[in-house]
């Protein structure tokens, strides 16, 4: 059954367009495709669910590059093709520093869909690490919550000895701060703070 992918496709010519559609069902999609070829056109789409965006580097007052950039602007993670006529080497340098995913020529897409696919995949490698970055931080703040709002004094000390945590109630029972506790040893000596 061929995969579902949502294309924007910004490209001036409609025929070209369609080429890069057929080129998607060979390689096993079922493409949902939308063709712009203006700047305003370009930033409407980009607020609709979009799976792909396939580019020609060149087009009437707009370029590539500068579809780059408004995706960067937008802090969007769509993988973005260059699907072009231009062979010129330094442009497709240029696009793929600022963030392209891989620079087709138009007479040669015998590749689209293997680009297509390593593009999507690692948009979910970048998608699964931002959750387990999310997920990380959701955590550590949790742990956090828990250790500090504990009544006893806790330390977390390493194998050699050195001090790796101390909870709010240590540092308010010895009179010290946590940034100074990870500088010593549970050797070392640290007197309890006298009653007030």
């Amino acid at each position: 059954m061929p995969e579902l992918l949502r294309v924007l496709i910004l490209e001036d010519r409609q025929d070209d367009a369609e080429l890069v559609v057929v080129e998607l069902k060979r390689a096993g999609f079922q493409p949902d495709w939308r063709r712009v070829d203006t700047a305003a056109d370009y930033a409407a789409a980009l607020s609709e669910p979009l799976d792909l965006i396939l580019a020609d580097y060149n087009l009437p007052q707009y370029t590539a590059l500068k579809a780059l950039q408004l995706l960067q602007e937008r802090q969007l993670n769509i993988p973005f093709i260059v699907v072009t006529g231009s062979t010129r080497e330094e442009a497709a340098v240029e696009c793929m520093q600022h963030g392209a995913a891989d620079y087709l020529i138009k007479d040669r897409l015998a590749r689209l869909g293997q680009s297509v696919r390593h593009a999507l995949g690692q948009k979910r490698l970048r998608d699964e690490s931002a959750r387990a970055e999310q997920a990380l931080r959701e955590s550590e703040q949790r742990y956090r919550a828990i250790f500090d709002g504990v009544r006893d004094a806790i330390f977390v000390e390493a194998p050699d000895g050195r001090i790796l945590d101390a909870n709010a109630s240590a540092c308010e029972m010895y009179g010290d701060t946590r940034e100074n506790f990870l500088r010593k040893t549970v050797f070392d000596p640290v007197p309890p703070r006298p009653p007030a």
